[in-house]
């Protein structure tokens, strides 16, 4: 960002209009809750697949039925991310092109609700 000690209140008013703007955004605030919700449920579900498995010696029928059960529903959630991370995207690299300062501010945002949500599992 190139901000130092001399320039923190600029950077203070650039930081708080680029929350104002975001805040004011509909499509980021309708699209970032959608995959931090489908990136949460992938992961929870990634984890009873993980709690299933760690009970000592699974055969390869169980872990095959277990497999079977939940790759319908990690399908549609890895969709449902990989569509609205699409177009968060989007829409910070749209901001970009005119307010470099607050698309930063979203893609940070978008990173650190993320690892949050799904700190223990990488997201497709």
């Amino acid at each position: 960002m190139g901000f130092g000690p001399e320039r923190e209140a600029e950077f203070r008013n650039q930081l708080t209009l680029a929350r104002h703007e975001i805040g004011d955004d509909k499509v980021w605030n309708s699209t970032l809750p959608a995959a931090l919700q489908a990136a949460g449920l992938f992961c929870d579900l990634q984890r009873q697949k993980a709690q299933i498995f760690s009970k000592g010696v699974v055969s390869q029928p169980i872990r095959d039925s277990v497999n079977s059960r939940f790759v319908e529903r990690e399908r549609n959630l890895i969709s449902q991310y990989k569509n609205s991370a699409g177009l968060l995207t989007q829409r910070v690299q749209t901001v970009q092109r005119f307010a470099p300062f607050r698309a930063t501010v979203m893609q940070y945002q978008w990173n650190e609700a993320t690892a949050r949500v799904c700190p223990d599992y990488t997201l497709p």
